[in-house]
């Protein structure tokens, strides 16, 4: 299922994963970065739209039907737990991939997505070592936080 949080973006509900419960106070802290680093992108050239904020619902369905072919060329990605979050014309993939996951193809494939500027890959075929990213806790599971591997 795709929803939107408090910035219209598109995203699939996944649980213990960061980017869907904001408090109003982080909302509003989170509203003044996206407007100042925004339109910094565009101010600096880098932008054909006044905000690289205005390419995530862009960037989002794209990357569904980018999914849906990699479906046929790189089916190894579907037995994957992944997160893919749309931020300011940048992808971070976080998320537990199987060992045959070749990360470096599916990467290369995000990448590709029109208008996305980096794609920051943060996914681990071992998990049992930790995560390369912050977990959040299942409101009736407060064990499951971690710190990240760095």
């Amino acid at each position: 299922m795709i929803r939107s949080y408090a910035f219209q973006v598109p995203f699939r509900v996944v649980p213990n994963q960061p980017g869907h419960g904001f408090s109003e106070d982080e909302w509003k802290r989170e509203a003044h970065h996206r407007i100042e680093e925004g339109n910094h992108c565009y101010a600096e050239g880098r932008c054909r739209l006044a905000n690289a904020y205005q390419y995530d619902a862009e960037i989002a369905e794209t990357l569904q039907r980018r999914l849906q072919d990699l479906r046929r060329t790189l089916p190894a990605w579907q037995n994957s737990s992944l997160w893919i979050m749309v931020r300011g014309r940048w992808l971070t993939v976080q998320g537990c991939v199987g060992k045959d996951f070749n990360g470096a193809a599916f990467v290369a494939a995000m990448r590709e997505i029109p208008d996305v500027e980096k794609v920051i890959d943060q996914t681990t075929a071992t998990p049992s070592r930790g995560v390369p990213y912050a977990r959040y806790p299942a409101k009736s599971d407060p064990s499951t936080t971690n710190t990240p591997n760095r």
